[in-house]
């Protein structure tokens, strides 16, 4: 009968760390994306809006701005003396 040989061992280079690691990733993003499709991504809670408050005695007693005069847009000349 012949006699067994002892397969060698073979170390695990660069590229088997690379490829398992990449393997990993997929699965971990298929796990995640099927969470996320089933149960949906978290929502931003929404702004939450407060209206500014008035005094109404103040507001009463402030006037208004008066409304800005009209300027010509063309200066007038001005008139030259005669001698």
């Amino acid at each position: 009968m012949p006699r067994r040989v002892k397969p060698k061992s073979q170390k695990k280079g660069w590229r088997w760390y690379a490829s398992m690691g990449l393997n990993g990733l997929v699965a971990l993003s298929m796990v995640l994306g099927t969470v996320f499709l089933f149960t949906g991504a978290p929502r931003p809670t929404p702004a939450t809006i407060v209206p500014p408050t008035v005094d109404v005695n103040s507001a009463a007693l402030t006037p208004l701005p008066s409304a800005p005069t009209s300027v010509p847009a063309v200066p007038t000349p001005l008139p030259t003396p005669t001698p």
